[in-house]
């Protein structure tokens, strides 16, 4: 992510999904690695609302996608709470929707790399 302003923040990444027992779902061909994981190129804003607490926002273009996992369109949106408990530690909880129709329940634990202009 990039610091805009103290309020925003916009960046690029990728997005690694596992689906348990999906070769219990999949009838294809393919790998169990195959049937089990999908990747996504992501762009993603953030909201920044106080210090500790900021809205991020994204969606994601699927690189490798599983239909029968439910990944509906090529494509996904999420948005979420996040909350920094600690000066780099982080949780939240997001929503990922394809198409506009709510699809799972994220949560997120992480670790913030700063280099902020900023200082808030």
């Amino acid at each position: 992510m990039r610091q805009l302003t103290y309020k925003h923040s916009i960046g690029l990444g990728l997005d690694f999904f596992y689906s348990d027992l999906a070769n219990l779902r999949n009838n294809s061909d393919a790998s169990d690695f195959s049937k089990s994981f999908s990747i996504a190129a992501v762009a993603s804003g953030e909201w920044n609302l106080t210090k500790n607490l900021y809205v991020p926002m994204g969606i994601g273009i699927y690189l490798h996608r599983n239909a029968e996992n439910d990944e509906k369109t090529i494509y996904y949106e999420r948005v979420g709470m996040r909350y920094r408990f600690a000066k780099h530690y982080f949780a939240g909880l997001s929503i990922k929707a394809h198409g506009g129709a709510a699809d799972i329940f994220e949560w997120t634990v992480g670790y913030t790399f700063h280099n902020n202009p900023n200082k808030f």
